[in-house]
């Protein structure tokens, strides 16, 4: 191999390592958005929680609560929903991932940068 071809490779490899680096800063998640009947009614600052906390929705049909934990990110851990699908969709970590309880119409949303 010529010079010029080691140096080719050895930019790329490290143009590589740049652009998952700078990938998986840019995945994490910032806000919480929880909606109820389409409407945004929080918008929660990760950044300003530093330990594990619930936090309650009113929805349609009643109340739900989910958990945030920084290790792992948000679930539902109880709705009034019969299915219970919210609940066992288990926890979100990642932009646009998104928990849904449609019979109580709440959302769950993970947001990056604007």
């Amino acid at each position: 191999m010529k010079k010029r071809e080691i140096f080719i490779i050895f930019f790329i490899f490290l143009l590589s390592i740049f652009l998952w680096i700078l990938n998986k800063n840019s995945s994490l998640p910032l806000y919480i958005v929880v909606e109820v009947n389409n409407k945004e009614i929080s918008k929660i600052d990760i950044n300003t929680l530093k330990s594990r906390r619930e936090f309650l929705v009113n929805g349609i049909l009643g109340k739900s609560y989910f958990e945030y934990n920084p290790q792992k990110g948000i679930k539902m851990i109880s709705s009034p929903c019969p299915d219970k699908i919210c609940i066992k969709q288990g926890w979100i970590n990642k932009i646009g991932e998104t928990i849904v309880c449609l019979p109580n119409r709440v959302v769950l949303r993970l947001e990056g940068r604007k």
